[in-house]
């Protein structure tokens, strides 16, 4: 079970998703963005929120991939960065001490 891919993901505003055979298209104020979709996954727009769906069970890890890949492409196209400041500080380290 793709606990990840379960979950739905809500569409900022000024952010349109065009779902197409075998990508998504991601329009948003920092640009458009497009992302394969895997065979056996498909997307679906419920409202305001994009939810990713799985033929069978043989799918699961492609599942949560493909909604993390859809999510990272709405939130590149909706900010100006994903991370900040004081994250990519944390992430930094000194190799050899």
């Amino acid at each position: 079970m793709s606990r990840i891919g379960k979950k739905a993901i809500t569409l900022p505003k000024g952010v349109t998703v065009t779902v197409g055979a075998q990508e998504l298209e991601v329009k948003g104020p920092k640009g458009t963005l497009k992302t394969p979709i895997p065979h056996g996954i498909s997307f679906k727009m419920d409202g305001e929120q994009l939810r990713a769906e799985r033929v069978s069970d043989e799918q699961a890890a492609l599942h949560g991939l493909a909604r993390a890949l859809a999510n990272n492409a709405i939130v590149g196209a909706s900010r100006d960065r994903w991370m900040s400041s004081a994250s990519a500080t944390r992430l930094t380290f000194r190799a050899g001490k």
